[in-house]
């Protein structure tokens, strides 16, 4: 059998033109495949480990971000609670009370560092983990966001009526524990201290 060489080069030119575009079209549906599963897959992830209302981290991620935070053996977790949230909510309704945590949250989110996690504990309370700081650096940022707080609460809610403070309490690692229960636990002591100190205030946790 006697083949024309122009033909067949001519032949498996187009056969190799027409495999490479196979080729690149399998290569683009599988990009959109894996792009499309990965959304799906990242998603209800998101959700499980984000708050919906503030996009803040919820308190399912508290527990793994702290132990991250411990395993370096030093870190500050901060609750942060609002006062008269409640009236709020009662008095100029829910959507109000609603963004007032987002405007809280923000509050937060623009004091904290790049490092630190910004936490919706739930309900009007919120925690701030700071990795690798400084007792001074923890009280600074505590000043800096009761700050924040009050000249946000004074534009969007004083004019309808609402008195919004804000209490904190503090605990540091190690000095106050390296289980995060145990700092949990004396945050809250030191923010319930903080609240009958008087409004807008921060404490630190003193086993007194």
């Amino acid at each position: 059998m006697i083949y024309n060489e122009h033909d067949l080069q001519a032949a498996l030119k187009a056969n190799r033109s027409w495999l490479i575009v196979q080729l690149l079209i399998v290569f683009g549906v599988t990009i959109v495949l894996s792009a499309i599963i990965s959304r799906w897959v990242a998603r209800p992830m998101t959700l499980a480990f984000h708050d919906s209302l503030t996009g803040l981290k919820n308190r399912a991620a508290f527990d793994e971000a702290l132990a991250a935070v411990l395993g370096e053996n030093r870190g500050t977790t901060a609750l942060i609670d609002l006062d008269n949230f409640k009236a709020v909510n009662d008095n100029q309704g829910h959507a109000k009370g609603d963004h007032l945590l987002q405007c809280t949250a923000q509050s937060i989110r623009t004091i904290a560092r790049k490092e630190d996690i910004t936490i919706r504990w739930g309900g009007d309370e919120f925690v701030l983990i700071m990795p690798a700081t400084s007792k001074q650096e923890a009280e600074e940022s505590a000043k800096s966001i009761i700050a924040a707080i009050k000249k946000m609460s004074e534009r969007e809610f004083a004019p309808a009526g609402g008195q919004i403070s804000v209490s904190i309490g503090i605990s540091l690692a190690p000095e106050h524990g390296v289980d995060p229960e145990m700092l949990c636990k004396r945050a809250d002591i030191a923010l319930y201290a903080s609240k009958e100190k008087g409004k807008d205030q921060y404490r630190f946790y003193s086993g007194e």
